[in-house]
């Protein structure tokens, strides 16, 4: 299914258009605070708001339910954030416990990595060797950690103000602050530029993620995504994740020039 990019004609060159891919499309009919999608598997797991359930769906059906209190290893107290492996599994972030937990598709427990007992742990992301960035509210900075859990650098410090988001994304990590900028680092936490919005990088291109549109920055061109507003875009390379009111979607955006 592919949603047009209708450009909004009082900002947009009639030479450009762009149009939203839609790969997989779901209605949980629950609030979500943060949805990951395994393009290979058709897996999406879905955390919900306001709670420490995880929801996994399966070739858009629902296959299980975690998390919240329990007796097994996946009593988990506070998820803080979730993100994928690069093996597609899920990664939680128990903030209570400081540990990261891994499940597998179907929902069963993998393993855990103890987090160092002196960090504050609020977001989780991972690189392709399974270094994990986490944000440590403790020190305002981030992380990074090798897979056994021992701490390997740090950098950001003083930088931020409240990050909302952390995401890796090829050899660039994306940090969204409450100040309403968007920070990018290299993968060994080298800075590189902070922009205004929501943005994300693609193609050495910068984009800003808006409710209605998105717009790349160096030209101001802007692009419509839906005639719904989004509670929620999340960029997982390729891929977008669209979090609405009831519904999920997964995809790509297409850029086109048009040729007269």
């Amino acid at each position: 299914m592919i949603i047009c990019g209708c450009a909004l004609q009082e900002t947009i060159p009639q030479s450009h258009i762009a149009s939203f891919e839609v790969k997989q499309e779901i209605k949980p009919r629950i609030p979500i605070k943060k949805a990951c999608w395994f393009e290979l598997e058709n897996t999406f797991y879905l955390w919900q708001q306001d709670s420490s359930l995880i929801h996994i769906y399966h070739n858009g059906k629902h296959l299980n339910t975690i998390g919240g209190s329990g007796s097994d290893k996946l009593n988990i107290q506070k998820v803080s954030d979730i993100c994928l492996a690069p093996d597609g599994r899920l990664c939680i972030l128990d903030s209570f416990e400081k540990r990261v937990i891994k499940i597998n598709r179907k929902g069963s427990w993998v393993t855990d990595i103890a987090l160092p007992k002196n960090i504050d742990p609020r977001l989780l992301a991972i690189s392709i060797d399974e270094r994990f960035f986490i944000y440590d509210e403790n020190t305002g900075e981030i992380v990074v950690l090798k897979v056994s859990g021992e701490e390997d650098y740090r950098f950001g410090k003083m930088m931020f103000t409240e990050p909302q988001k952390l995401s890796f994304n090829g050899n660039t990590i994306t940090v969204y602050d409450k100040d309403g900028n968007t920070y990018f680092f290299t993968r060994w936490g080298q800075f590189m530029e902070n922009v205004s919005g929501n943005c994300y990088l693609e193609n050495n291109r910068i984009f800003r993620l808006d409710k209605f549109y998105i717009s790349a920055l160096e030209s101001e061109d802007k692009y419509a995504v839906s005639i719904d507003p989004w509670q929620e875009v999340y960029y997982e390379t390729p891929n977008f994740l669209l979090t609405g009111k009831d519904k999920i979607l997964a995809g790509r955006f297409i850029y086109e020039e048009i040729r007269n």
